[in-house]
């Protein structure tokens, strides 16, 4: 018995363009074959070998089989609810009204920095497990709502502890400028940050800034 995985009975594969292809193709009545976490081979439903052949045979019962989600856009790692904000919102109120009253980001900010590392990982963990399950197969995770060098390090650590844990695709990035602390002066705020960057070489893995 071989050790390749066959997806049978599908629906429809739909199937992701290329830089050189774009678009989508979509595929009817095939089964796929996967070894080593690789796609191995798309064919005809018709052609797939007895059970035996394969390790696994997973009959998809006439469901679409897509690719995973790649979620390029995450804060996945914080602390605190904003839910009332949602209220204003949708009342007209500005985010930028909204973080003026120390809302926002900020009120996030004071909850995230009083979170233990632990508190911080289980949270982001249930999160992420819960994508997980609904088809995310990759993430890029910000920090930012620390913003402090104390509390950045603290998100960042938490984020490639969730990579080691949950063994999927995770980009980190440092978003120390994601606004500017309560009390603190702008430009002030931005060469700190400036000063601090060698500090997160080998903990995230790009930079961005809001």
């Amino acid at each position: 018995m071989s050790g390749i995985l066959c997806f049978r009975n599908i629906g429809q594969l739909v199937q992701a363009g290329a830089a050189t292809q774009p678009g989508i193709r979509l595929r009817k009545n095939c089964a796929l074959l996967v070894e080593n976490g690789r796609v191995l081979k798309i064919l005809k439903d018709s052609e797939v070998k007895s059970a035996g052949s394969y390790a696994q045979v997973v009959d998809c019962q006439g469901r679409a089989v897509v690719p995973g989600f790649v979620d390029c856009h995450t804060h996945l790692i914080y602390a605190g609810e904003r839910k009332d904000e949602m209220v204003d919102r949708m009342g007209g109120v500005t985010y930028m009204e909204i973080l003026e009253k120390g809302g926002g980001i900020l009120s996030t900010v004071q909850a995230t920095r009083k979170a233990t590392e632990k508190a911080l990982f289980d949270s982001a963990r249930k999160r992420m497990k819960r994508m997980m399950a609904l088809g995310t197969t990759a993430f890029e995770i910000k920090s930012g709502y620390g913003l402090n060098l104390h509390s950045e390090m603290k998100m960042l650590t938490v984020g490639k502890k969730l990579r080691d844990a949950l063994r999927v695709p995770v980009t980190l990035t440092y978003l120390g400028a994601h606004a500017v602390p309560e009390g603190e002066d702008r430009e002030a705020y931005l060469e700190e940050i400036i000063e601090h960057l060698p500090r997160f070489r080998g903990l995230a893995d790009g930079v961005d800034i809001f």
